[in-house]
């Protein structure tokens, strides 16, 4: 939090008493890591990489950016109806979900490449970056297929690892 983008901020983080590997952000800086998350971390590290890319996502905005663009969408959405044009309605609404699903994998990568950038600045190893997300690709894995693929709101885990370990080893 010291070195990021966005101090105007107070940060909370909070640990969700819970087994499942996740963490999340919400706008006003509220950070919240799941226990089993935290206890598959091996280093101070690797638990930077999860902090720093959950404040990426405060300091880019992406849930404010992400509710803007559904208020938006939902008042073109009520015109088409008002309108008369209830399939033009629904065409809007299959088309702003699928927008937000790509805006939402870019929100990832963003994200990842801030909390690299803040690893480093705050004198944590980057290169953890990479095998904390091998251990939710491993979760993942274990975990087996999830049915509806094409609507996940994260990039597939490997090319993630790809572009960070690219990302730690640039200075």
């Amino acid at each position: 939090v010291a070195v990021c983008d966005r101090k105007d901020l107070v940060y909370t983080i909070r640990v969700v008493e819970d087994d499942v590997l996740n963490a999340f952000s919400l706008p006003g800086g509220y950070i919240y890591i799941h226990k089993g998350l935290i206890d598959k971390m091996d280093n101070d590290d690797q638990l930077a990489g999860v902090i720093g890319h959950e404040v990426a996502h405060i300091v880019a905005k992406h849930s404010l950016k992400r509710l803007q663009a559904a208020y938006g969408a939902t008042i073109l959405e009520g015109a088409a109806v008002v309108s008369g044009h209830g399939d033009l309605a629904a065409g809007l609404d299959l088309t702003a979900s699928s927008v937000f699903l790509i805006n939402s994998r870019e929100d990832e990568f963003q994200a990842d490449r801030l909390g690299v950038k803040y690893m480093r600045l705050a004198g944590y190893d980057p290169h953890q970056m990479k095998p904390m997300l091998a251990k939710l690709l491993d979760y993942q894995n274990k975990r087996g297929l999830q049915p509806k693929s094409y609507w996940r709101t994260h990039p597939y885990i490997p090319l993630r690892i790809a572009k960070v370990d690219i990302e730690a080893s640039n200075k």
